[in-house]
């Protein structure tokens, strides 16, 4: 059946890249998600508004500087003589002799 689907102009051109990436068409990606949802394999709530979209790329990026921050502090505390930049600049000048 031929059905016709009106989608922001930007949902559309990212679903058509990230479709062409993976090799398959707008067609195949949107017949699976249907039928994963028909199915009910789509689980309660992945269909919440956007406005959800944001709140989790904030949790996202808060857990990602945390985790940053962690990895600095442990460099820090493997060279106490100084930072890791400073170290990575050191070890960087050693090479190139």
């Amino acid at each position: 059946m031929k059905t016709t689907i009106e989608l922001p102009d930007d949902l559309y051109r990212r679903v058509k890249a990230r479709s062409a990436l993976e090799g398959k068409t707008v067609r195949e990606v949107a017949t699976s998600l249907f039928q994963q949802w028909a199915d009910g394999a789509i689980p309660r709530g992945a269909d919440q508004p956007a406005v959800d979209a944001p709140r989790q790329h904030e949790t996202a990026a808060s857990e990602w500087l945390r985790r940053f921050q962690a990895i600095g502090t442990e460099l820090s505390e493997m060279h106490p003589d100084g930072s890791a930049v400073e170290q990575l600049y050191v070890d960087r000048r050693r090479l190139d002799r």
